[in-house]
């Protein structure tokens, strides 16, 4: 228990009498037994434990009756034997047992409730990161899709226009090969004029040395 709780819990026995105690107990206690309970259903059968409650605020003021009358007539085993009937021997203004009883056990469901409510946070905190990872996932697929998309299209029109000048301009790469075929044909041909020039002159100089030897 935190010291605001604890205080206010002594501030809630102080104030209270013993039937307004043992009400807020009752409800306290009634939730931490069913904790699906809804408040309606908890208010609805709070009469009959209130009912009964008034009737164990009663039972105090009597017993003390019974121990006054008892002394006046002289016997105080008696007196003694009938104030320790209040849940043994508590006074009548402390709670009783019962009542820490089902304040322990409101503690114990409220700790019960903030552990849970710890866990359901820390999973939403968990779901959050997740929700993040997967919008940043979305966005490098969308990004992926783009490219993709830019891609296929540039590919696409790039195939077009050479199907396009394939067929429209047909007549003209027959020309433009045509034109590479006969360039060739004359390289070819200067080579092979330059080749057996130099094979003549290689023969001359071959010739000349031969002479001088």
């Amino acid at each position: 228990m935190t010291e605001d709780n604890g205080k206010h819990v002594a501030l809630v026995q102080q104030q209270m009498d013993l039937y307004d105690q043992y009400s807020v107990m009752e409800i306290c206690k009634s939730l931490a037994e069913l904790p699906r309970m809804k408040w309606r259903q908890v208010l609805k059968t709070a009469p009959s434990k209130l009912a009964l409650a008034n009737s164990h605020e009663e039972s105090p003021s009597k017993e003390v009756h019974n121990v006054t009358g008892a002394s006046s007539v002289g016997d105080t085993s008696n007196a003694n034997t009938s104030a320790l009937t209040h849940d043994e021997g508590e006074s009548p203004i402390s709670p009783p047992r019962r009542l820490n009883k089902t304040l322990s056990g409101y503690h114990r469901f409220r700790n019960s409730i903030r552990r849970k409510w710890e866990r359901m946070r820390n999973a939403e905190k968990q779901l959050a990161e997740k929700d993040v990872e997967i919008d940043l996932l979305a966005i490098e697929v969308e990004q992926l899709k783009a490219q993709l998309r830019k891609y296929l299209h540039t590919r696409i029109r790039c195939f077009l226009v050479l199907i396009a000048g394939t067929i429209g301009d047909k007549n003209t790469r027959e020309n433009e090969l045509r034109s590479l075929l006969a360039a060739e044909r004359r390289n070819r041909q200067e080579c092979e004029e330059r080749l057996e020039l130099a094979r003549i002159e290689n023969e001359e100089l071959i010739a000349k040395n031969k002479e001088h030897d």
